[in-house]
């Protein structure tokens, strides 16, 4: 049975993962077909959704699911499970919960393997936290990159529960050479793919919010979202929560595994688009970096005269989103956002923006006449040059310095920056670094800015 290399334990055999029955069948009855024009695919996975409850989701992979929440359906501050995003890696496994356990092993005293019932005596927590794949966005960069194409819809908030990571470890007795918690899950690659095993430093395991969730929403957990355990790092991106475990391994230092080096980092210094790194010039991304995304108006529709709901939502991973601002003129202007009552550590923030518009038709933003603008801050003050870096693009790719200092002098110029009371960023001008953190989110076709 897989494990994490060099795990002295053993686990007894577990049916392996099967591929998606229904993309087999759809891809199955193409070939019967014969050549088959990608809208007839399209059209035959919008007739048999990939997992029941989950029709009305996009989507953005068949051959491993991967399931996006069409973004003008975020309306709730906690995400239904029914819309929230799927991302895998490897094939949806099979889980036999009486054979199932969870291995603790590694540098720890005591090596445990802890039934689901065992779990279940610890005493469970309830954090709510924002979930975004790291890729979120993809779609919109230029020049385009490879991998899941996502739009806006791969995050979602719930509520997750279960046992804290930091009450199994001490139970395990961590060493003082532990310095890193790896996790491994049930999923087994096919052929020459990688495990998907990703770890974190040892002060977030033992962070009292970082769960063993067993539910999600005041439910257990579906498949689809890791049942019957999963790891829940609030604040960080989502590949760092691993799905299905079965063993949670004490390391002497971060695992470096496809999955942890080369994947899922991002460069220490500027390189132009297209360029290549070495990933020992890389640093591991952890914490979500602040957005805004603008839900309503859809892209495309239409309103009667009379003022217009602009709504979305905010998230910063560990940081608290302060303010929102929404622009309606090319980011000439700004008018504060209105937060909704619901608020928690690592949550999004629901907002919204009523603009008092005599005319207006959103399928002018093709033309630009209309263009609708949000721009979310934090008060968190960047420590170091890369946080900067990464922090003010609003995703994990920074732009190179040029850029950076090209926009800087054109923003003291204008004296858009407010070092005492932070920055209201537009679509062409991010925050200086001496400046609070913001991120910009346009909502119309093909338009996306960080």
């Amino acid at each position: 049975m897989k494990s994490i290399p060099q795990s002295p334990l053993s686990f007894p055999g577990l049916p392996r993962r099967e591929f998606l029955w229904t993309g087999a069948r759809l891809l199955g009855s193409a070939a019967l077909a014969g050549a088959a024009p990608l809208g007839w695919l399209e059209r035959s996975a919008a007739q048999e959704p990939l997992v029941p409850g989950k029709e009305k989701m996009i989507v953005r992979s068949l051959r491993y699911m991967d399931l996006e929440m069409p973004i003008h359906l975020l309306d709730t501050w906690l995400t239904p499970v029914e819309l929230f995003y799927v991302r895998n890696h490897l094939q949806l496994p099979r889980v036999n919960l009486a054979e199932w356990h969870l291995a603790v092993t590694g540098e720890v005293e005591r090596p445990l393997e802890l039934t689901f019932a065992e779990l279940e005596k610890f005493e469970p927590a309830t954090v709510t936290d924002t979930m975004e794949c790291a890729g979120n966005g993809r779609s919109f960069y230029r020049p385009r990159v490879p991998g899941i194409q996502w739009a806006r819809g791969g995050v979602g908030n719930a509520a997750f529960s279960g046992p804290r990571l930091a009450e199994v470890l001490r139970r395990a007795g961590v060493k003082a050479t532990g310095k890193h918690v790896a996790f491994n899950g049930i999923d087994e690659p096919p052929g020459k793919v990688p495990d998907f095993i990703r770890s974190i430093p040892i002060e977030k395991a033992l962070h009292p919010d970082t769960l063993l969730a067993t539910g999600m929403n005041g439910a257990p957990l579906t498949i689809e979202h890791g049942f019957p355990l999963r790891a829940m790092v609030p604040g960080w991106l989502g590949a760092a929560s691993v799905k299905w475990l079965i063993e949670v391994r004490v390391i002497e230092r971060e695992f470096e595994g496809n999955f942890m080096k080369p994947g899922y980092r991002f460069p220490n210094r500027s390189v132009p688009p297209g360029g290549e790194i070495s990933p020992d010039e890389t640093s591991v991304i952890t914490g979500l970096p602040v957005k805004s995304v603008i839900a309503r108006p859809g892209d495309g529709s239409h309103w009667k005269e009379g003022p217009i709901r602009i709504a979305g939502a905010a998230w910063a991973g560990e940081q608290e989103v302060t303010r929102v601002d929404v622009s309606t003129d090319q980011g000439r202007t700004w008018q504060p956002a209105t937060f909704g009552r619901d608020k928690a550590p690592y949550a999004w923030r629901l907002w919204e923006h009523v603009w008092k518009s005599f005319r207006i038709s959103l399928e002018r933003h093709r033309q630009g006449a209309h263009p609708c603008r949000s721009v979310a801050r934090y008060s968190h003050r960047c420590a170091s040059e890369r946080s900067q870096r990464r922090c003010w693009a609003g995703c994990s790719r920074p732009r190179p310095r040029r850029h950076r200092r090209k926009h800087r002098q054109a923003a003291f110029r204008r004296g858009r920056c407010r070092r005492r009371r932070g920055w209201r960023a537009s679509a062409a001008t991010p925050p200086p670094s001496s400046c609070s953190n913001s991120s910009t989110a346009v909502s119309g076709p093909g338009k996306w800015t960080r």
